[in-house]
């Protein structure tokens, strides 16, 4: 991912069954909006880089193999309550 990247669109990777590890590292992540990552479901680590603020509601929906994604070094303050819910 280019380094200028400031935020990943709604749905704008939803349903990619091909992604299994991103590392967004090394941009200038600051949003993850509304349901960039649902459906992922090969998606199983995630690595943000400390500039990320918001994730936004269904972010990661039904991503249910993932594993890890650590935003403790983060501006993040508030996870959505749906940003990791499955389907039951």
């Amino acid at each position: 991912m280019p380094k200028t990247l400031t935020e990943i669109g709604s749905y704008g990777l939803a349903d990619n069954k091909k992604i299994q590890y991103l590392d967004l590292s090394k941009t200038n992540l600051k949003e993850i909006k509304e349901g960039a990552f649902s459906n992922c479901n090969s998606l199983t680590n995630v690595t943000v880089p400390q500039t990320l603020e918001v994730i936004g509601k269904k972010a990661f929906f039904y991503c249910n193999k993932l594993e890890k994604i650590d935003i403790s070094k983060t501006k993040v303050t508030e996870i959505p309550e749906s940003c990791f819910e499955l389907w039951s």
